[in-house]
């Protein structure tokens, strides 16, 4: 009979999860209903994908129409896609749909993972609830990006090194050391979190320190060497592993207060003085630590099973937050600290969380009534602010949309009158992405120079700017506009990007062809345009 209950009690908690699953894809669907999230990177990942089905290898489109081998970003994403353009499926469609998928798979994964490691089916379901409703965590799974199948690939990476630690090692290390792998050849990022999980093989793994290390040097070297592979292509083919140089700058006093308003985020209200959401995060995490060290001293099975789980997502999130700073301290361009590059930071706090109050509200873990129910209101609470915020989210993406999916964007009249450029004529433009995810139009981009290497640090470029590829990309674009009839199209967006002020010469001695609400049409010659009243 207790048989037949816990199966029951297990097919129950199943249908639970395909449920919030099923939740998932539908809330990514109906929160991109106007269409995918879409930014610059989402055009060099279509791009990548057509261009190898197409047979010209993973490429991208450079500055001018020229074709080349793409180093910037890691292939596993474009590949997928191409995949699917493969098999029939336009790459806009399977991204879209694709992302919505993958968040259903990774609340599914976050509830197997919690459950995995408290064995409470309710903090389980909070845990999914929490990521469901997250707003940074779902509005990347309603776009074209790569961070939903990173995502998924890192989940599964975790969920083999926590059984790793349990059961025979090999096989699980192998698994994980795949998952990473192929994690890392999503988003270079993922490189970190090999390192993050090489440690923790080293620190739990039975043996002498030779046997320890060597197997975290076994699962590191396998895990990294598919995306050291992808390092040497680049080099060959690109002249660049990832697009970046060397460049010593230690991170600005700045960055600390963008990186703390990013994390508050996740938890706190915006309306909060970031001082003040700093303070509160602070006695939170100090509190947690506390409550760490407090259950690990009662010691037994129960402790060493939360102490390995917990120590690998404390290492991962550490690795990875190190790992970033170092980054952007050594290599230019900088990465940008925002809430796409740290969410998986976000994610391993939230396990975190969950995790550590699963071991305090087991039945050997905090003994007294008025901290338990605390505890238990707390878990509660962090996952109905997270439904609240995360339905007001939804309900401004459901009427807005978002990216170059957004309103503004779709309404824009100068991508109306864009649309109705005969389509031999070339176009050059500041927003090159916008016009080839709304007009299927491939633009080329306005010539620049002097932005800086570093354009994080260095935010506005010098209206003098006139180095000689400057000079000759100005003259090409120019002859372009005599020889072939082509447009400027300029939006008002110009103004917030850094090589603004080289605009002025850019467009002089031109002819407006359309003025709109939000750009302008610049044309060499007006009178070899026929007079319409769309311009």
């Amino acid at each position: 009979m207790r048989g037949i209950l816990r199966a029951w009690a297990r097919a129950r908690s199943s249908l639970w999860m395909v449920l919030f699953a099923a939740l998932a894809i539908v809330l990514a669907l109906v929160n991109s209903r106007y269409g995918p999230f879409m930014g610059s990177d989402s055009v060099v990942y279509l791009g990548a994908a057509e261009n190898l089905v197409a047979g010209k290898g993973i490429s991208w489109l450079g500055p001018e129409g020229d074709i080349r081998p793409l180093v910037i970003f890691a292939p596993l994403y474009p590949v997928v896609l191409a995949v699917f353009r493969a098999l029939g499926l336009p790459t806009l469609a399977a991204g879209h749909y694709l992302s919505a998928v993958l968040f259903g798979l990774n609340v599914a994964l976050v509830w197997l993972l919690v459950e995995r490691l408290t064995r409470d089916r309710g903090l389980a379901a909070l845990a999914a609830l929490t990521v469901l409703f997250s707003r940074s965590f779902f509005f990347l799974h309603t776009g074209i990006v790569s961070e939903p199948l990173f995502f998924s690939l890192s989940l599964l990476g975790l969920a083999a090194l926590w059984q790793g630690a349990e059961k025979p090692a090999a096989p699980w290390d192998l698994a994980a050391a795949v998952s990473l792998g192929l994690a890392a050849l999503t988003r270079y990022a993922g490189i970190l979190l090999i390192a993050g999980a090489a440690l923790w093989l080293l620190a739990i793994a039975r043996g002498k320190l030779d046997q320890r290390l060597g197997r975290a040097t076994r699962f590191a070297a396998l895990a990294a060497a598919p995306f050291l592979a992808w390092l040497v292509r680049n080099r060959s083919l690109g002249g660049s592993s990832t697009f970046r140089e060397l460049s010593l700058a230690p991170p600005p006093a700045r960055l600390l207060a963008e990186v703390l308003d990013v994390v508050t985020f996740w938890f706190l209200p915006e309306r909060i003085p970031l001082i003040l959401r700093g303070l509160m995060l602070g006695a939170f995490f100090a509190a947690g630590a506390l409550l760490w060290l407090l259950l690990q001293r009662r010691g037994g099975e129960r402790a060493r099973h939360y102490s390995r789980a917990l120590l690998l997502l404390l290492l991962l999130s550490a690795a990875y937050a190190i790992g970033l700073i170092a980054i952007r301290s050594i290599f230019v361009p900088r990465i940008d600290m925002n809430l796409r590059t740290l969410e998986p930071i976000h994610l391993l706090l939230l396990l975190l969380f969950y995790g550590l109050m699963g071991w305090a509200l087991a039945p050997d873990g905090v003994r007294r009534r008025w901290p338990r129910r605390a505890l238990g209101l707390l878990a509660v609470g962090l996952a109905a602010v997270y439904l609240m915020r995360g339905t007001i989210g939804a309900l401004e993406l459901q009427q807005d949309g978002l990216g170059f999916s957004s309103r503004a964007w779709r309404q824009s009249p100068l991508v109306n009158v864009v649309g109705l450029i005969p389509a031999d004529r070339p176009i050059y433009s500041n927003e090159v992405e916008a016009l080839f995810l709304l007009t299927g139009r491939t633009a080329y981009r306005l010539p620049f120079g002097c932005v800086g290497d570093d354009p994080l640090l260095e935010p506005q470029a010098r209206a003098d700017c006139r180095d000689p590829e400057y000079v000759e990309w100005v003259r090409r674009m120019r002859a372009r506009l005599a020889e072939e009839q082509g447009v400027i199209a300029l939006f008002d967006t110009i103004w917030e990007q850094p090589y603004a002020p080289q605009v002025p010469r850019l467009v002089e001695g031109l002819e407006v062809l359309s003025s709109q609400g939000d750009g302008m049409l610049y044309v060499a010659d007006r009178e070899q345009w026929p007079d319409s009243p769309h311009w």
